[in-house]
């Protein structure tokens, strides 16, 4: 998700900086103050930063590498990305608006709708400062905590400890409706597909590369829809899984609303195992297993569901 919001504001930033609207722009711009007149050279510098941090969340695509971290920043990224497109819809809709040659200002018209409140340039070329500031801020930040790994991937690798922690709602997956940008068809896909009326064991695969928002709209789907279940648990599995903790943090989710005393830790697998099948029978539970990176563990826990 935060490569496709990169992509597109680097696109809107491509068309700002183009020519023929920079040509619209000139005269605007010639007559402003140093920090406008400064606008083209601020959003260039930014999209080449945005280029290499493109280049870097494709690899942790590629990779799957990640950690508390390295999500906390991509959630950063996601949010000063659409901030950006933003502010650039804002300087075309402006320049647009200011051009009286005929075409060109439809031209411009349709690639920037017009924004609710209407900034000058001066504001514009405020905020540009200021995202530029928070891009370079973030780009120093990642080479502060990220460390090269066998092969070259300077992405941290994380352990199931703090992995565990990390994927849960709440953690950066846990956003408004309104920043779910481009998802709405494949979340009222995923909502369809939960067959309430079947009380049936039913299997939903969310897949794809990584960063494209597979967890956040899981997320959003887990919390406005578990009403309709009588229990629901989020478990992260990632690759160095333990199917102990497993059994753990599914009970744990599970039981959370139930006032009877569960110790978790003085159990072993098989009394968690056993305890699980006895909570989960005859009720309708809704259980998202994020970060599933083979078969195994997924035909293991099946087992007991």
């Amino acid at each position: 998700m935060a490569e496709i919001a990169v992509l597109l504001v680097l696109k809107k930033i491509a068309i700002a900086l183009a020519g023929e609207t920079l040509s619209f722009a000139k005269h605007l711009l010639a007559k402003k103050s140093e920090l406008v007149a400064a606008l083209p050279d601020d959003m260039k510098l930014i999209s080449n930063e945005l280029e290499l941090i493109r280049a870097f969340l494709k690899k942790i695509g590629r990779t799957g590498r990640k950690d508390e971290m390295i999500e906390t920043w991509i959630g950063q990224v996601r949010r000063l990305a659409y901030n950006m497109e933003d502010t650039v819809d804002h300087f075309i809709y402006v320049v647009g608006k200011h051009n009286q040659t005929g075409s060109p200002l439809d031209y411009l018209k349709k690639i920037a709708k017009k924004p609710q409140r209407l900034l000058s340039l001066d504001e514009i070329a405020s905020e540009i400062k200021k995202i530029k500031q928070e891009l370079i801020q973030l780009s120093e930040s990642k080479d502060r905590w990220t460390k090269p790994l066998d092969g070259g991937t300077d992405v941290p690798a994380g352990s199931y400890e703090t992995e565990k922690e990390m994927y849960l709602p709440g953690h950066d997956y846990s956003i408004r409706d309104e920043e779910l940008a481009g998802i709405d068809k494949n979340k009222q896909t995923l909502i369809s597909s939960l067959k309430f009326e079947d009380p049936s064991l039913q299997i939903i695969a969310v897949w794809g590369m990584g960063g494209i928002g597979k967890s956040t709209l899981a997320n959003n789907v887990y919390k406005n829809e578990g009403f309709n279940f009588d229990c629901r648990a989020w478990v992260s599995i990632s690759q160095s899984y333990k199917l102990e903790d497993i059994w753990k943090k599914m009970l744990t989710d599970i039981l959370k609303k139930d006032k009877k005393e569960f110790d978790p830790g003085t159990m072993d697998s098989a009394e968690l195992r056993e305890k699980l099948i006895k909570t989960l029978d005859k009720k309708r539970y809704l259980i998202i297993l994020d970060d599933v990176w083979t078969a195994d563990v997924f035909l293991e826990l099946k087992k007991f569901l």
